[in-house]
């Protein structure tokens, strides 16, 4: 046989792929790059986390009342031939990526365990965060989510529009993480990295995305003039606040609070 010799065409890469790495640079599968900026840290999903979405899709019917237990007994043995590798392509796609400036989230979930594909993509600016609340509860525990009883098996990323209840649980969370490995470490990288931000060291961030926050060293003033000028506006802001609340306001108001400023 007479070796062809034309040469070797690689296979066209898909398109879907292609966009993917304009946005995401690897090394050996890991990402060191996103949208321009070096990644910080990658975070992992700990061993628990199979076990959640097994949990979690496997019992699914069950919330249709006693109807859907019916149907989830012949759903489970379905579930348990046919969507574990379903499993593998939601844990393959997960990823929690911190950049100099902002928190990287992008996960493809099967909505009714092996169908119903659903892709969220999202990044949060780090000075857009407010908290990062852990979350451990008896669900956690009794099931095997969490590496052992009261830890955290939840992170909730809370930004400027969430709040949170009196019990910590983030009742309007921008982004929920589960089974995170290292998740204490992680909570503390992410903040130290927010802390930096709004200090305004942001090396490796490309150019446009400095923090809007200056300090006050950078912007000309000495620091402890500059503290005390905030401590005499924050005093000034809650006289006013005291004197609209009460209804009236003396003479000359205004023109005394910006004297004294």
């Amino acid at each position: 046989t007479i070796p062809s010799s034309a040469p070797h065409q690689p296979a066209p890469q898909a398109p879907q792929a292609m966009a993917r790495s304009d946005r995401v640079a690897l090394t050996h599968g890991v990402p060191t790059e996103i949208d321009g900026e070096p990644v910080l840290v990658s975070a992992e999903l700990s061993s628990k986390w199979t076990k959640f979405r097994c949990c979690t899709c496997s019992m699914m019917p069950c919330v249709a009342g006693p109807v859907g237990i019916v149907v989830g007994m012949f759903y489970a043995p379905i579930y348990a031939l046919f969507c574990g590798g379903k499993r593998e392509e939601e844990a393959a796609s997960w990823q929690l990526l911190l950049t100099p400036t902002a928190l990287h989230f992008t996960q493809k979930v099967y909505s009714c365990g092996c169908c119903c594909q659903t892709t969220r993509t999202m990044a949060i600016p780090l000075d857009k965060i407010q908290d990062l609340a852990m979350v451990s509860d008896c669900c956690g525990d009794c099931c095997g989510f969490s590496e052992g009883d009261g830890i955290p098996w939840q992170l909730h990323v809370q930004t400027a529009g969430s709040s949170a209840s009196a019990d910590g649980h983030a009742s309007k969370a921008e982004l929920v993480v589960f089974c995170l490995k290292d998740m204490t470490a992680f909570r503390s990288q992410v903040l130290t990295a927010k802390r930096k931000l709004l200090r305004g060291d942001v090396s490796g961030a490309p150019a446009g995305k400095e923090s809007t926050m200056v300090a006050p060293a950078a912007a000309g003033l000495d620091s402890s003039a500059a503290a005390a000028t905030l401590g005499r506006m924050e005093a000034l802001m809650e006289e006013a606040l005291g004197l609209m609340r009460s209804g009236s306001a003396p003479a000359g108001g205004a023109s005394a609070a910006k004297a004294d400023l």
